[in-house]
C-alpha cells in the first residue's frame, strides 16, 4: 500500500472512529403531533372507539385537519354542508333516569326501607334490578305509604359528525406550532442560490427532495422547534438537489438506484455532510451534534466499508 493510500486510510478510519463514538439518537428536529379528532365547536377531544373510527377516517382522507361537527353545531356558527357528503356516525353512553313508584302496605310503613327489603316484598323487582345492576340505584319516601325507585343508567345513543373538510365555511385549520425568527445569513444565502430547485413549505410531515419535480418539500418553518433547525433541513434537502441532471448529476438523470437502502443511505450521507461543509465554508451557523448523529443514523444503514467514506466526502464538498 502507498502513502498515500495509508494517509486516505488512516483519514477515513478516524472519521468513522468519531461517527460511531457515542451520541444522541437523531430525531427530527420539527414537529408533526397526532391530530386527535375534536368537535370543531367544543374543541374537546373523542374518547374511546370514537377516537379510533375518526382518526382512521382522517387517515383515509389524507388531512390533518382533526375537526369534526355535528350538522346541528354548523347551522349554529353559519356554516353549511356540502351537498352529497355523508355523514360518521358515532357513539357514546348518555345516562338516562328509570323510576319505579311502588305504594308500600301497612306493615311497611313504619320499617326502614331497604333495596334489599323491598325486592323480598315485591319479587318483580328483582329482575329489573338485575337489568340496572351496574347502574346508581336511590330510594326517596315520598310519602308514608309511597317510595320512588331512580335508576341512573347509561344508554348507548348515536350521532351523525362532518369532517371540516365537508363543510363550507369552516376557516382554515392552524396547528399549534413555534415561533419563527428568520436568520439574516441563511436567508441571504438561499436568496442568492443560482438554478435552485423549486422549495413547496407546507404543513407536513416529512422534508424531502423529489429529482423527477425537482423540488425541495418542506414543513413550515413554524413546525421546527429553532429557526436553525429549518434551515439546516433545507440545506440539507438542497444539498440532495445537486444530484440532479441540471447540477451535478451524480446518478445520470437514473434514480432508481436509490430504492436500494445502501444507496439511499449513501445519499443521504452525501447530504448532510454537504449541508455541514456549506455551513463551515460560508460561516453560517450549524448544529453539529444534530449533524453526527444523523451521519451515524445513516451510516448503520449504509453497511459502507472504510473506503467509501473517503467517497462520500469528496462529493458532499
Amino acid at each position: 500500500m502507498s502513502k498515500l493510500a495509508d494517509i486516505k486510510a488512516q483519514i477515513t478510519k478516524e472519521l468513522i472512529q468519531f461517527i460511531l463514538a457515542d451520541t444522541e439518537p437523531w430525531r427530527k428536529p420539527w414537529i408533526t403531533p397526532p391530530q386527535i379528532p375534536i368537535n370543531a365547536t367544543t374543541g374537546k377531544p373523542y374518547r374511546g372507539i370514537n377516537l379510533i373510527h375518526l382518526l382512521l377516517k382522517q387517515l383515509k382522507l389524507k388531512t390533518r385537519d382533526p375537526r369534526w361537527i355535528t350538522f346541528l353545531q354548523a347551522k349554529e356558527k353559519g356554516w353549511k354542508i356540502r351537498k352529497g357528503e355523508k355523514a360518521t356516525p358515532i357513539v357514546f353512553y348518555k345516562l338516562q333516569e328509570k323510576e319505579i313508584t311502588l305504594q308500600l302496605s301497612e306493615d311497611l310503613q313504619n320499617q326502614i326501607i331497604t333495596l334489599d327489603l323491598l325486592i323480598t316484598r315485591y319479587p318483580q323487582l328483582e329482575e329489573i334490578i338485575k337489568k340496572y345492576k351496574e347502574s346508581d340505584i336511590q330510594i326517596d319516601l315520598m310519602e308514608k305509604n309511597t317510595v320512588k325507585i331512580t335508576i341512573t343508567h347509561p344508554v348507548l345513543v348515536y350521532h351523525y359528525v362532518f369532517h371540516a373538510s365537508q363543510v363550507e365555511g369552516m376557516p382554515p385549520f392552524k396547528p399549534q406550532l413555534f415561533n419563527f425568527n428568520p436568520i439574516p445569513v441563511y436567508e441571504k444565502l438561499l436568496t442568492r442560490t443560482p438554478n435552485s430547485p423549486k422549495i413547496l413549505i407546507d404543513y407536513r410531515e416529512d422534508a424531502s427532495y423529489s429529482p423527477v419535480t425537482d423540488t425541495v418539500y418542506m414543513p413550515l418553518k413554524e413546525q421546527f422547534e429553532t429557526s436553525l433547525d429549518f434551515y439546516a433541513t433545507l440545506l440539507h434537502e438542497l444539498s440532495h438537489s445537486t444530484m440532479h441532471e441540471k447540477r451535478l448529476n451524480r446518478y445520470n438523470g437514473n434514480y432508481e438506484p436509490l430504492r436500494k437502502i445502501e444507496n439511499y443511505a449513501r445519499e443521504e450521507l452525501i447530504a448532510e455532510l454537504s449541508a455541514f461543509i456549506v455551513s463551515l465554508k460560508v460561516r453560517i451557523p450549524f448544529k453539529p451534534s444534530d449533524s453526527y448523529a444523523y451521519v451515524k443514523h445513516w451510516f448503520f444503514k449504509s453497511q459502507l466499508k472504510f473506503k467509501d467514506l473517503y467517497k462520500i466526502v469528496k462529493e458532499a464538498e
